[in-house]
């Protein structure tokens, strides 16, 4: 099958599991034979370029027509059979569905978007559904959602409006591949067709050390962006009451907030910022903790992270939010209140303190990742994905 796989890949400064996983997916396809093909951009191109980056940026954001150009001569001399489209923001915008007019195209929704100009349903740091609860983007000019800045905002409220008023996903797209029953009725809220969104969740290639859990350190671990949305700050306010647990708690990434962050911790001595890591090193950290907590205040899609806990028999904690609960439930994981730092250090230290209910659910995580996340079970997925369009 000839496939073009189409992304922008965001900054380089802050780990990404979109770009992460479009790499796994390409790699699956190569691997399983499909004559692959990418049309690819890349934030940095705008971020290394200063002022002049951000004016093309909000330039091109709305409709580029470039991209019509650039996605047709490629229909044209490879004449694929599927495009499978991951994210569009902010260099290839919306205008390549139409450049994709004459191909049947999937769209993965990594997050919202189409629907949310920033992307992440929050504002001042709570969760926010207006935009997407009333059918108009406007709310997040008014508000300033985008960095905080209204005019940032401009360009994304156009894309948006772009999208609802040309019916560009309507039209264009013929199947919504999204990773939680959650998502896909945001997505039926949104009026997009029910029979053609369809549920995979990622997967992640990773190279195991599952091991005997009694040979874990005494430490948790959290993985991801350090950000507001992340609820970081929730973490380490609960982690307050666990300083002298003789727990560590390591924190890996890295983010706008880091030093932030560090200055709240300044006194710990049990929380340690190791900054941003390579893979495999990630994976290391994570097999050898007894958990991994995930306390985000946003709706999160599929975190990467945890099919790498998943994988590696770590168990898992994560906020009552989004998709979270339901993806967590088979892996028997645990679920806090969101936002709430007391329910955040209430779970913690229930799970720390019983190694056996630590160890079954190491079990069950492991068992769960064998039986829906490989790499071979994700494949057969998106070819029933890819048939079905």
């Amino acid at each position: 099958m000839k496939i073009l796989l189409v992304h922008n890949f965001y900054g380089s400064s802050a780990p990404s599991g979109e770009n992460q996983v479009f790499k796994n997916e390409k790699k699956m396809l190569e691997e399983n034979g499909h004559d692959v093909i990418t049309y690819v951009t890349h934030s940095d191109e705008l971020r290394n370029a200063g002022v002049i980056g951000k004016i093309k940026g909000g330039l091109l954001t709305p409709w580029n027509p470039q991209s019509i150009k650039k996605i047709r001569k490629i229909v044209y001399n490879f004449e694929p059979q599927i495009a499978h489209v991951h994210n569009t923001f902010p260099l290839i915008s919306p205008s390549v569905f139409v450049g994709l007019s004459d191909v049947k195209t999937a769209l993965t929704f990594h997050n919202y978007r189409y629907f949310c100009p920033n992307g992440i349903p929050m504002r001042n740091g709570k969760l926010c559904t207006k935009c997407m609860d009333r059918g108009t983007t406007i709310y997040a000019l008014k508000h300033g959602c985008y960095r905080k800045s209204r005019l940032a905002s401009v360009p994304l409220v156009a894309a948006s409006g772009i999208i609802k008023s040309k019916k560009i996903l309507q039209n264009y797209v013929q199947g919504y591949i999204v990773f939680s029953e959650f998502q896909k009725t945001k997505l039926i809220q949104q009026g997009l067709d029910e029979e053609r969104i369809y549920i995979k969740p990622n997967f992640n290639e990773v190279q195991s050390t599952y091991d005997n859990f009694d040979n874990r350190e005494d430490k948790v671990v959290f993985v991801g962006r350090l950000s507001e949305e992340k609820g970081i700050n929730d973490l380490l306010i609960a982690w307050q009451k666990l300083e002298n647990s003789g727990i560590k708690l390591e924190i890996i990434g890295d983010g706008n907030d880091l030093g932030q962050y560090v200055m709240m911790s300044k006194k710990s001595k049990s929380i340690k910022f190791l900054g941003k890591l390579s893979h495999s090193e990630t994976q290391l950290h994570i097999s050898k903790a007894k958990l991994l907590v995930v306390p985000s205040r946003w709706y999160e899609g599929f975190p990467m992270v945890l099919t790498e806990a998943f994988a590696n028999g770590t168990p898992v904690a994560v906020s009552n939010l989004g998709p979270l609960p339901e993806i967590v439930k088979s892996a028997k994981g645990a679920v806090f209140e969101n936002s709430n730092p007391n329910s955040l250090y209430n779970s913690l230290n229930t799970l720390l303190n019983d190694d056996k209910l630590l160890r079954l659910m190491s079990i069950s995580g492991r068992d769960y990742y064998l039986k829906n996340l490989t790499k071979e079970q994700n494949y057969k997925s998106l070819m029933r994905i890819y048939d079905a369009l």
